[in-house]
C-alpha cells in the first residue's frame, strides 16, 4: 500500500505526489473550490425550501 492509498484511507479526499507539478496543484485546487462552491449552492437552496 503506498502513500496515496494510506491518505485516502484516512480519510484525505486527494493526494497530490512530491515533487509537485504546478498544473497538478492547480486543477485540484480548482477541483476543490468548484465542490465547495457547489455544496454550499445546495445547502442554500435546501435551507430556502424549508422557511
Amino acid at each position: 500500500e503506498g502513500d496515496r492509498e494510506r491518505c485516502l484511507a484516512a480519510g484525505a479526499t486527494d493526494y497530490l505526489a512530491k515533487p509537485l507539478q504546478i498544473d497538478d496543484l492547480v486543477g485540484l485546487l480548482q477541483r476543490l473550490l468548484e465542490g465547495g462552491r457547489k455544496d454550499l449552492t445546495d445547502q442554500v437552496v435546501t435551507e430556502g425550501k424549508s422557511q
